[in-house]
């Protein structure tokens, strides 16, 4: 999956529930925030296919993803349990749509 189909996940999301602004940018970004990993291509292409898809896709990420982007919203419960369902979205997009 590319980047923008899982900014525009987290935007359709959003576009389900009541939100403020932030939070709709926050939903964007838990869809999003598991590609951080990707910044190991400034490494080298290498450093690239050994860290994507490890660093940042993974159970503990999320939470700690969600739990920091829950912290600035304004339900607070909710938030993260939408951020947690965004980011296994993520999970789930690059599994069934990596074409492997």
């Amino acid at each position: 999956m590319h980047l923008p189909t899982h900014i525009l996940s987290g935007w359709c999301a959003a576009n389900l529930f009541r939100l403020a602004p932030r939070e709709r940018l926050f939903c964007m970004i838990a869809a999003t925030g598991a590609d951080l990993d990707g910044v190991s291509f400034l490494f080298g292409q290498n450093a690239y296919w050994h860290w994507h898809h490890v660093g940042a896709h993974n159970i503990f990420f999320a939470i700690l993803m969600s739990a920091l982007l829950a912290a600035f919203s304004n339900r607070k419960r909710v938030a993260f349990l939408l951020y947690l369902a965004l980011a296994h979205l993520h999970l789930a997009m690059d599994y069934y749509g990596s074409g492997v």
